[in-house]
């Protein structure tokens, strides 16, 4: 199933969409995320985006992520992280 995440993933509001998501995960064999709407993410963000390929990888769903911001690429790829 696709979700696309139209809210900020921002430190602000971090904690309410971590919940929400993990339940997706949890719901689920196979999660996308598509983010082409996503209207801003911080560093924090991108922490929940980690935080969740490993919820979902501890449940054994398939979690996908497309069309990533290209500023969360450019720093995915400094720092040598799969998002």
């Amino acid at each position: 199933m696709t979700h696309k995440l139209l809210v900020p993933l921002l430190i602000t509001n971090i904690l309410t969409q971590l919940k929400i998501l993990t339940k997706l995960i949890s719901m689920a064999k196979s999660v996308e995320f598509d983010l082409a709407e996503l209207p801003d993410i911080d560093s924090a963000g991108i922490a929940l985006l980690l935080e969740l390929k490993q919820i979902a990888k501890q449940q054994k769903c398939n979690l996908s992520i497309k069309n990533l911001p290209s500023c969360v690429s450019d720093l995915s790829n400094l720092y040598k992280v799969t998002i």
